[in-house]
């Protein structure tokens, strides 16, 4: 297609619509009176477009109200278990700024040679001491599109005690019984009554 252009500065924008993975975009620069109407310039240009961010899904994984990501442990070090996957080769996970797992690149930029390509799981050892401890998880594809998790694991050697669930009365009776569930300091306690999750 003929472009036009700046004759003084000598620039042109042409808008060039691209698809995911590999595009070729071909440029020719000729002039009627020169070089008998050939093509003073033949070039061409392979053009990558990855919009897609890498999946990074971990086990276990807890969101608070303010969407923080947790994880609560007594096992120490911490098996950090998780599913990775992109819609092209050559990703790489760093946990902590560690380069944990690379995936082969296959230099493919074709989403439909990778659409049936299973997620590849993930096994990262973290040692972790009392209390809160901070993991940074990074997932890298080859055109440096990047997801990322910031993660608290919270470890705590010993299990918290089962919290003691005593009723108001233990008589037969067809009034409402009103249940108390007592627990360690700073325990959150999960019940289920009726099919129905509360806490």
């Amino acid at each position: 297609k003929d472009v036009a252009y700046d004759p003084i500065e000598l620039t042109f924008s042409y808008p060039v619509p691209l698809k995911q993975g590999k595009n070729t975009v071909a440029f020719y620069l000729q002039d009627s009176a020169i070089n008998a109407e050939k093509p003073l310039v033949d070039e061409g240009y392979t053009l990558l477009l990855d919009t897609v961010l890498p999946t990074l899904d971990v086990e276990n994984l807890q969101t608070d109200s303010q969407g923080n990501y947790q994880i609560y442990t007594n096992q120490n070090p911490f098996l950090l278990k998780g599913l990775i996957s992109d819609n092209f080769s050559g990703y790489r996970l760093y946990i902590n700024n560690e380069n944990v797992l690379t995936d082969a690149n296959y230099f493919i930029f074709d989403e439909k040679f990778f659409a049936n390509r299973l997620a590849a799981p993930f096994e990262y050892p973290v040692n972790v001491t009392e209390g809160e401890n901070s993991v940074q998880i990074g997932l890298l594809d080859t055109l440096n599109n990047l997801t990322k998790k910031a993660i608290s694991i919270f470890y705590r050697q010993t299990s918290p005690l089962a919290p003691i669930v005593t009723a108001d009365t233990t008589s037969l009776t067809n009034k409402a019984v009103n249940l108390t569930a007592t627990s360690e300091a700073e325990t959150l306690i999960y019940y289920c009554l009726s099919g129905e999750e509360y806490q």
